[in-house]
């Protein structure tokens, strides 16, 4: 269960960050 909720975390902040590096990227331009 806790591997679980690690994969899950991962995929989240994966998520988040790359949302958030596409922002500034399009900010930037």
């Amino acid at each position: 269960m806790a591997a679980l909720q690690a994969a899950d975390l991962a995929i989240l902040w994966l998520t988040w960050t790359n949302y958030f590096g596409a922002s500034c990227v399009i900010l930037f331009l």
